[in-house]
């Protein structure tokens, strides 16, 4: 079994938008095809991803200077916190898909 990431990047649903019904219609495909792989959506207009800002990169900078993350402040390590429960969620995916307006790519993992 796989893991396909699926991810949007519009406000808009299927019926408003071309991009999202053709994702929605890959999606449809995708599972007809591979009915055991997992799919996960991550629409990032309705998930928590915190900003690239000040906290975050002073707290990167810390991280990289071997400080113990429980010594960032509270907003660091809120926001830190939360990048990596994302990332170690979404690195792991063993399928890549693109679609794109001229296409679909697929990425093998390494």
């Amino acid at each position: 079994m796989a893991t396909v990431l699926y991810i949007t990047a519009n406000p808009h649903d299927d019926e408003k938008s071309y991009s999202m019904l053709v994702g929605k219609e890959f999606v449809q495909a995708y599972r007809s095809a591979n009915p055991y792989d997992e799919v996960i959506h991550l629409d990032l207009y309705k998930t928590d991803i915190p900003q690239l800002d000040q906290d975050v990169f002073s707290g990167w900078g810390k991280l990289k200077e071997e400080i113990a993350f429980e010594n960032l402040t509270e907003p660091e390590k809120m926001k830190l916190g939360r990048i990596g429960e994302l990332l170690t969620n979404l690195l792991p995916q063993t399928n890549t898909y693109l679609l794109l307006r001229f296409g679909t790519i697929r990425i093998h993992p390494s």
